[in-house]
């Protein structure tokens, strides 16, 4: 394998890429990269992995960062081929202009780098908003392939348990299935698109340029968070699995002495319990619902003069009673609201973010896609991810009626 040290001699960025002369060379590099790093990278390998290993930090101290972080191959390399992709206005640096990548000596293989820059930024949660995603999903594995096989364990209660053995006698088994069911991917796609020429006019900047992207993604990240709610309610059925509609349960089953959209301490006390049962221990830490439904929990209606905390409390101002009462109606409990529109009207969903949805993410899913705009010069940019979304645990979720 070729390293950025040859004959200990050490071979800065610009003079690695100089061998690279015409576009064919640019996809070659690109495919070269991938292939050598494709069994340290779950995402298929990487230009960015691939360049850690030329230029490792050990023998390039100028990776270093005085905060001690270090820069990642691709920002190394594209800081040795002049190209900025940060601003840091109080030392007078600016970022460069996305004509930088093409205008350059070594514009061909550039359209790799700023292929790997644009997917670079897609794995970027920039801070344009709150990850709903990271919420409402609780596990997400790799997959490869047309399917996506989500793992089923729905063990009961003495199989979880451990017993208390006398020494020497046999240890309890338990045989885990691991069971699965095939869920149907779909992709999630945008398309970026400028012609050759305007890219090169352009003024704008690459930091600019990946905050758009980071916009995009992040949007994609909100679609997906409202998929899997979808999913918790009506199950993975509708996408091939073999989990139906969510456990629901109505207000006035909660609170037999409540009516319709007039929630209470006491149904908060049995909604928060619900969880607690053989079929699984799970606490809900996330609550999803529309601004409507929220505030119904959120006011506790049904309460005399509505819930106003340390002020309106059925023991009376300033008693000591008042804390208790406050810690089991929720005002401390570390219970997530997210609200979302598409949730059903006196709806709420109830969630243990670490167990109820899983969504499997396709391994390389994006390399095709930028392989092909490099052959084409960077003409559209295309930002595409294969999602599936299933039911982990089904007892981790539960639908409360507020209507009813």
């Amino acid at each position: 394998m070729e390293t950025a040290l040859i004959n200990n001699t050490r071979v800065f960025p610009k003079e690695m890429i100089a061998g690279y002369k015409n576009p064919q060379q640019a996809v070659s590099f690109f495919r070269r990269a991938i292939a050598e790093t494709n069994d340290q990278n779950e995402q298929g390998g990487s230009i960015s992995a691939w360049l850690e290993r030329q230029f490792p930090i050990d023998q390039y101290p100028e990776r270093k960062l005085p905060n001690g972080t270090a820069l990642s191959g691709l920002e190394f390399t594209l800081m040795g081929l002049g190209i900025k992709t940060r601003s840091i206005p109080d030392r007078g640096i600016w970022s460069s202009h996305i004509r930088e990548f093409l205008d350059s000596e070594n514009a061909t293989v550039n359209y790799a780098l700023f292929q790997e820059y644009v997917a670079v930024q897609q794995t970027v949660i920039a801070p344009l908003g709150p990850n709903f995603l990271a919420n409402v999903v609780g596990l997400q594995v790799p997959f490869t392939g047309t399917g996506f096989q989500v793992p089923v364990f729905n063990p009961s209660q003495s199989d979880r348990q451990m017993f208390r053995i006398a020494e020497g006698s046999e240890i309890p088994l338990v045989t885990m299935p691991f069971n699965t069911k095939a869920i149907r991917p779909f992709v999630y796609g945008k398309g970026l698109e400028a012609s050759y020429n305007a890219l090169r006019r352009s003024t704008f900047t690459v930091e600019a340029f990946g905050l758009e992207v980071q916009l995009v993604e992040m949007q994609s990240q909100l679609d997906r968070a409202h998929a899997a709610v979808d999913v918790a309610i009506n199950g993975d059925t509708q996408y091939g699995g073999s989990t139906g509609a969510a456990t629901s349960v109505n207000l006035t089953t909660l609170d037999p002495a409540t009516t319709a959209g007039n929630f209470t301490a006491k149904a908060y006390n049995a909604m928060m319990t619900r969880g607690h049962t053989n079929n699984g221990w799970y606490d809900w830490d996330v609550v999803v619902g529309n601004e409507a439904s929220l505030a119904i929990l959120l006011n506790m209606t049904g309460l005399p003069n509505g819930f106003s905390p340390f002020v309106n409390l059925p023991a009376g101002p300033n008693s000591p009673q008042n804390v208790a009462f406050v810690r089991e109606a929720g005002a401390f409990s570390p219970l997530h609201m997210i609200p979302m529109s598409t949730v059903p009207a006196n709806t709420v969903v109830l969630m243990s973010s670490r167990w109820g949805i899983i969504e499997g993410v396709e391994q390389g899913g994006k390399i095709q896609e930028r392989e092909r705009v490099m052959s084409n010069q960077m003409e559209r940019i295309y930002m595409t991810e294969s999602i599936a979304t299933g039911v982990w645990h089904p007892g981790a979720i539960l639908v409360v009626n507020l209507g009813a």
